[in-house]
């Protein structure tokens, strides 16, 4: 039985991009409060449906 979870690391990277989203409004402060807020809305969808995807995958693997 072969059981991937590489949307595990898929998951960690978009994680990654939001979380450097944090550190570019420290870095320039002059970040329009409108921008920030869709920056961090646009990375939380794909975090969102790549997890359900992955879990949705790895149920079927594991079903009997």
């Amino acid at each position: 039985m072969r059981i991937n979870r590489g949307w595990l690391i898929w998951c960690a990277g978009l994680q990654l991009a939001a979380l450097i989203t944090h550190f570019a409004t420290v870095v320039a402060p002059d970040f329009s409060p409108v921008v920030y807020q869709a920056l961090i809305e646009f990375w939380s969808i794909p975090i969102l449906l790549v997890m359900v995807a992955g879990i949705m995958l790895d149920r079927r693997v594991m079903a009997p």
